[in-house]
């Protein structure tokens, strides 16, 4: 009989669990992506983002101080809840199903667990200063990340969902909705992965960004409008829920001071 070939390790890295699911999850989220004709700014961060775990794995395994590797863990799985928050915007899209992102998120869980669990290892060698963050929410099992629990992160979902109906109409669509849409994904993955970040200082400015993006998202409409493309109910519709979402931030980052 024959014996399987085994798997060809030439690294350090290779033999690292997370960076052998993190692959996994590359594999799964071209699955999810490969034959999807949208042109949707989420589609675009996903790849990067599954791209920029994998990759910030390696640099960290090079890393000679534990408070290098910490650092670069932060950014792995800051692109994991990044991840997370495009497969969100895409399902608001409408452009991938529940049921497939409910998969991909079971995945990148368990990546961004193990990232977690790496950085809690090397925080303990350098004794950093603790954090509350949670990666996983506790109040319900359907959700993954705690940001998915944010009242600010639902309404901004919903605003893509509304932006999505405005840009596929005749008097929009593609280019001229393509800012609208990156930013309103900006505000959605700011919000994401700030929620995630250990520092006060990394969370202010990752909402600092989140509400610069709800602004320009505010400009687009405007710009649209200027064009004829829409009327002035639906951009002042717009700009109402995005002057909810952006009041919501900036409570949020006072609530951080």
């Amino acid at each position: 009989m024959v014996e399987a070939a085994k798997e060809t390790v030439v690294f350090d890295h290779e033999k690292l669990d997370v960076y052998r699911v993190a692959l996994q999850l590359v594999r799964q989220v071209e699955q999810l992506l490969g034959d999807m004709k949208a042109a949707v700014a989420a589609k675009n961060h996903l790849w990067r983002a599954s791209e920029s775990m994998v990759r910030n794995i390696v640099r960290a395994n090079t890393k000679r101080t534990a408070a290098d590797q910490i650092q670069t863990y932060d950014v792995a799985y800051g692109s994991g809840l990044e991840c997370a928050a495009c497969m969100d915007v895409l399902r608001a899209w409408g452009v991938i199903e529940p049921t497939d992102v409910h998969d991909a998120k079971v995945l990148l869980d368990r990546v961004v667990a193990m990232l977690i669990g790496l950085r809690s290892v090397k925080h303990q060698q350098v004794r950093e200063s603790s954090s509350d963050y949670s990666v996983r929410a506790r109040s319900e099992p359907a959700v993954f990340f705690a940001h998915e629990e944010l009242r600010v992160y639902q309404s901004a979902l919903r605003l893509v969902t509304w932006c999505a109906a405005l840009i596929q109409s005749d008097g929009v669509g593609f280019p001229r909705g393509r800012e609208l849409d990156r930013h309103v994904t900006g505000v959605v993955l700011n919000i994401a992965e700030g929620n995630g970040k250990f520092s006060v200082a990394d969370r202010r400015r990752f909402l600092d960004i989140a509400l610069a993006a709800g602004l320009q998202a505010a400009a687009s409409l405007d710009l649209l409008m200027a064009r004829g493309c829409i009327g002035e109910d639906a951009t002042r519709q717009g700009k109402n829920h995005l002057g909810e979402i952006v009041s919501m931030i900036g409570a949020m980052s006072r609530s951080l001071s």
